[in-house]
């Protein structure tokens, strides 16, 4: 609620994509995993509900309905603000549902080729105007499933504005440097 944490155990950045990466020894069950975070975002936010109903005003009854009504609008609200980011993410404005298969299939071609989840994202600027991916598309290169996938998305990319505003969207979401663990891992040493 205030923006700020007390919770300062295991974490890491993503380098190469992987869906159900755990970063935590003690996290057996991948509970905290990537691919998690909406489940484990839903059952923190389940826990502090619980904890502000002796707070709310009403009959007990109404007070747990309406804070599971409110929970129970989370799974849509994530799906759409999650659908929205990696649409961003592959350049597209207004990313729909039919977008979704798109966006599962690249991070698919991520994870199979073992590719830096933001050097594969941030390649895509290049590979939207039509350059080869040996060029500047160089992390894709040779990807299984890649080459199929690129000609899906160009086609897609012919629905959205000009190949400038993609790839300006393209460019502004999709950071070229991130901060990585090994950098994070010296400065900690350092500090």
């Amino acid at each position: 609620i205030s923006g700020e944490t007390i919770d300062y155990g295991p974490c890491a950045f993503m380098d190469h994509y992987e869906h159900y990466k755990v970063y935590s020894s003690i996290d057996q069950q991948g509970r905290y995993a990537y691919g998690a975070q909406p489940m484990i975002a839903k059952w923190n936010l389940t826990r502090l509900a619980e904890a502000l109903l002796q707070l709310m005003e009403g009959d007990e009854k109404d007070v747990v309905e309406d804070a599971t009504r409110v929970l129970d609008g989370f799974d849509t609200a994530f799906a759409g603000y999650w659908l929205a980011a990696m649409g961003n993410k592959l350049g597209l404005a207004s990313p729909t549902e039919a977008d979704r298969p798109l966006i599962l299939d690249f991070l698919t071609v991520l994870h199979k080729g073992s590719i830096d989840f933001t050097s594969g994202f941030a390649a895509l600027e290049t590979l939207a105007g039509g350059d080869s991916v040996s060029g500047s598309g160089a992390p894709l290169a040779g990807a299984e499933d890649f080459e199929p996938w690129l000609e899906k998305w160009r086609a897609r990319l012919e629905a959205e504005d000009s190949i400038e505003v993609v790839r300006e969207r393209l460019r502004l979401t999709n950071p070229v440097y991130i901060p990585r663990n090994h950098l994070v891992e010296e400065a900690i040493r350092e500090a």
